[in-house]
């Protein structure tokens, strides 16, 4: 899928080096990204939307005008890195 917009996403521990520590990687990206559309796959209501449906995200970013989407946690719904 071409996507024109951006997705930053924000990477778990093992990716980052910090053996699954907290890092704080949500508030730099909140203040790079002030406009960017947030999507926080801790909240229950998201994660269970996307976990049913990983082909609803790009079905929404496609429709938005979003430039940039973070994506808090991206790792509890692997089957949206595909």
């Amino acid at each position: 899928m071409a996507l024109a917009r951006e997705i930053i996403h924000e990477a778990d521990g093992r990716h980052a080096g910090t053996r699954g520590c907290q890092t704080g990687k949500s508030t730099p990206l909140r203040s790079s990204y002030p406009r960017a559309r947030v999507i926080d796959l801790l909240a229950a209501r998201e994660f269970v939307r996307f976990s049913r449906d990983p082909g609803l995200l790009g079905e929404e970013i496609e429709a938005s005008k979003d430039r940039f989407v973070v994506i808090g946690e991206i790792q509890k719904v692997p089957a949206l890195l595909a």
